[in-house]
């Protein structure tokens, strides 16, 4: 193969990072390490592959042209992908989209607006399932809070979004202040160490090539052509894609076209996620027969990780002790006092399987949907290098107030760094 080595570097750094994670060090020093050997692996990666170019220090963007005539074929797709990204623009910004989206008639705004609240709403109902089985910390909002279902009305997503950082500002400021532990707002989703590794592999492929296929499709509807795609990734791990049109051609669209463009991708990602959810949940109805019972771990053992006994002993009838003795899905492990976990059954979201093919599939479609729903989302957030940063650049200049958008975009971004900095202290 013609690029082996890559292919083993990748690997090799999935288990440096795991072992990294491991270590007795504080998250800081962690965070330190894993930064300095991705670093590492971008250099020799730059030396290997000429065409990669280096966007920040480590953060790499692999181009290529391959496949772009074949997007062509994908043209009638579009239609359909507008009319989605439209919807999820209320879906972004509520009652407020009804007053920004001043290119559509008044009676489109208010049927897209209707279209994109019932998005919403579903979204929130399955977005706590959404996190069940993934080391990532909700927002803590409510969908049955009458405060939050207003504040979704009013303002969509972004209100949401403006709410949360708001609060993971203010819990990270406090705690950095009292010198006492920084909430872990923000979890890296990487397969083999948060997530499992084969479906983890599979699913986050998948959610970023349709992503960026909906950013290209959108972009060929419109006549803007699409130069070419690639991978963002930092050092030798990815951490996105991209599809990049022509950016005089980008300049020179309508705003209103641009905005679509720029949404195409989240929108695609959410619609997914909740496709996805439904037939994870017909899977759950028609499995049940072989669904075990034990206890899923959510704090102390690697993810995924269910207990079935507790010295020979099924795990939801068990008292564990020091010295204890699990059997586990993962195999035989010794009790610690920092292992939390609840009983799960035939009837549980979160399961097991006695057949080793049911919980790929179970994994594999858990991850299809869960990551189509966040990093739907996550897109949406009004950061640099972010979809909805772009999105709330060009809607400063759609109603000439770029400087606004530019200082929401410069907020927010700095707001997501104090964010990650404080996860790793």
């Amino acid at each position: 193969m013609r690029y082996i080595d890559l292919i083993l570097l990748f690997i090799i750094t999935l288990a440096i990072l795991k072992f990294i994670t491991l270590l007795e060090l504080s998250g800081f020093w962690k965070f330190i390490l894993s930064v300095v050997y991705l670093y590492i692996t971008a250099l020799y990666v730059k030396a290997r592959i000429k065409d990669v170019k280096e966007e920040l220090p480590g953060l790499l963007m692999w181009r290529t042209k391959r496949w772009l005539e074949d997007l062509k074929r994908l043209l009638p797709l579009g239609e359909f992908l507008e009319t989605l990204s439209t919807m999820v623009f209320f879906t972004t910004f509520g009652l407020l989209g009804i007053f920004l989206a001043k290119w559509l008639p008044i009676r489109k705004r208010i049927v897209y607006f209707i279209g994109g609240m019932a998005l919403l709403y579903g979204l929130l109902l399955i977005y706590p399932m959404a996190l069940l089985k993934l080391p990532v910390q909700g927002s803590g909002t409510s969908s049955s809070n009458p405060l939050m279902l207003a504040l979704v009305l009013i303002s969509g997503l972004m209100g949401i979004i403006v709410y949360s950082f708001s609060n993971a500002i203010f819990h990270t400021l406090v705690a950095l202040i009292s010198q006492s532990e920084t909430p872990k707002t923000l979890t890296p989703l990487l397969p083999g160490i948060t997530l499992p590794f084969f479906e983890g592999i599979i699913a986050l492929g998948l959610v970023l090539v349709v992503h960026e296929l909906s950013h290209a499709i959108l972009s060929l509807k419109y006549k803007i052509p699409v130069k070419s795609t690639g991978l963002l990734t930092y050092g030798i791990l990815p951490v996105g894609a991209f599809v990049e049109p022509d950016e005089e051609a980008f300049e020179k669209a309508p705003s209103p076209r641009k905005i679509l463009v720029l949404l195409g991708g989240p929108s695609i990602n959410l619609f997914l996620g909740i496709v996805f959810f439904g037939i994870f949940i017909l899977f759950l109805l028609v499995t049940v027969p072989w669904a075990e019972e034990g206890c899923y771990v959510v704090k102390g053992l690697e993810p995924g990780t269910i207990i079935k006994t507790i010295d020979n002993v099924p795990c939801i009838y068990a008292i564990a002790h020091e010295g204890s003795v699990m059997e586990t899905n993962k195999g035989t492990m010794n009790w610690s006092s920092n292992i939390y976990y609840y009983p799960i059954g035939k009837d549980s979201f979160v399961r097991y399987y006695s057949l080793e093919p049911l919980n790929f599939l179970y994994n594999l479609l858990y991850m299809l949907f869960s990551l189509n729903v966040l990093l739907g989302l996550a897109n949406l957030f009004p950061v640099m290098f972010f979809d909805g940063g772009q999105l709330m650049l060009e809607l400063g200049r759609l109603w000439e107030k770029e400087n606004i958008g530019k200082a929401i975009v410069g907020i927010f971004s700095l707001m997501l760094l104090l964010l990650i900095v404080g996860s790793f202290l």
